[in-house]
């Protein structure tokens, strides 16, 4: 049986200005074809199918996209098991099962999407193979837990949680049939796997494993949540597939793939194949007025950036500089259509100076759209935070409870 490992896909993300809806979907598109290339049986999507911003009418069309996608690899008898994430919303997660229904009529492949703790599934391939599939989603009190707990903190609620997620791994476990290889589908923080952050996550912001608490007797074991891709804990077979493209600056130096591997006479045959994802090219630059005339600056910047690229840029100027600011930001826009975030660097200004004011589009900006100006802030400023995650989810949360105030 031949399977493909994918995670992280946050259809509907957006970075800073930029929709990333069409990149993602020309990942998945790629991830498709792989699955006729290379003859795979099943499909594992391991947590993060969508993004958090994902509104009703997105979340529509990311659905056409996916049975658009992977409809005909489900119909020609292809499985597609999937889990829900952190980012998932799990009450809309479980009501997609039934929106996404791929096996229809004549389709002879198997679609399972669970918001909950689910398995094992036993699914045979084209050569004869069986293995049986544990599907343990993100650990959430709804999944995992009976009834309204009161904690007396975050971290007592992310252990008795974390005890539940075990629970149901053992459960889940006793009810395999040793005859047969198993593989574990989860979203969930390994401690040990190789983030983008320098500093330590906490149980402050996560549920965390110790590797040593998860099973290693899985033929595989497919993880989403991290989204640096590689092995854990130096086990080949324990994995984050990462996300299909760079969803932010963090991650734009990063090997985008999906892998594939092939579980045959019972045992993982042969070595974890990382099947290459093309999308665009994230960049960081600045464009230095002080050393440069804004033509020349612009001029230099753009030929760094190809037109499908996305584009952090800082202007640097000296705050003695008599420059038009507005004009240079539109002719980097005009230039670079991917401009994703544009922020000013004033230098050398003298104790006292009055801060730059800002331009009237800035000030249009500002005022049009002052929540996606806080999530770029946030975004480019926690970039290497420990609790970079649960910060911008508390401040989507936030952002979107003052949104429907004004509304």
């Amino acid at each position: 049986m031949k399977i493909l490992h994918t995670a992280d896909w946050h259809m509907n993300n957006r970075l800073g200005y930029e929709d990333l809806s069409a990149d993602i979907v020309g990942a998945l598109e790629q991830i498709a074809v792989y699955l006729e290339s290379e003859d795979v049986d099943v499909l594992l999507v391991a947590g993060d199918l969508f993004s958090e911003k994902s509104r009703d009418e997105g979340f529509q069309k990311a659905l056409g996209e996916i049975r658009r996608i992977f409809g005909g690899f489900v119909a020609r008898g292809g499985s597609i098991l999937g889990v829900a994430g952190n980012h998932d919303s799990e009450l809309k997660f479980e009501s997609l099962r039934h929106a996404l229904w791929l096996s229809g009529a004549g389709a002879h492949g198997k679609f399972v999407l669970t918001a909950n703790p689910q398995g094992p599934i036993c699914l045979t391939g084209r050569d004869g193979q069986s293995v049986q599939f544990i599907l343990l989603p993100y650990p959430t009190p709804r999944a995992y837990l009976d009834g309204d707990q009161k904690y007396t903190s975050v971290e007592e609620k992310n252990r008795v949680v974390q005890s539940a997620f075990s629970e149901a791994l053992s459960f889940a476990r006793g009810r395999l049939d040793p005859l047969l290889p198993s593989v574990l589908v989860s979203h969930i923080h390994l401690c040990g796997a190789h983030t983008h952050s320098t500093f330590e996550i906490t149980e402050n912001e996560d549920v965390i494993f110790d590797i040593s608490q998860i099973p290693n007797a899985f033929a595989y074991a497919a993880y989403g949540h991290i989204h640096k891709p590689g092995p854990v804990g130096g086990a080949a077979h324990i994995r984050y597939s990462g996300s299909p493209i760079a969803l932010d600056a963090a991650e734009r130096h990063d090997a985008k793939s999906c892998a594939l591997f092939e579980i045959r006479d019972n045992v993982l045959a042969g070595e974890i194949a990382l099947l290459p994802i093309r999308g665009p090219k994230i960049h960081v630059e600045t464009c230095d007025l002080t050393t440069d005339s804004p033509e020349e600056a612009v001029q230099k910047l753009a030929a760094r950036v190809a037109k499908t690229d996305l584009l952090n840029c800082t202007l640097r100027y000296n705050a003695g500089q008599n420059l038009n600011i507005r004009e240079i930001r539109q002719s980097i826009k005009n230039q670079i259509p991917r401009v994703y975030a544009l922020a000013e660097e004033r230098i050398n200004a003298e104790f006292g100076d009055a801060p730059p004011v800002l331009s009237a589009e800035s000030a249009g900006v500002a005022k049009r759209d002052a929540p996606q100006i806080v999530r770029e802030y946030l975004t480019k400023n926690l970039e290497n935070h420990a609790r970079r995650e649960s910060l911008l989810a508390r401040a989507e949360s936030l952002l979107a409870r003052q949104t429907a105030d004004e509304e």
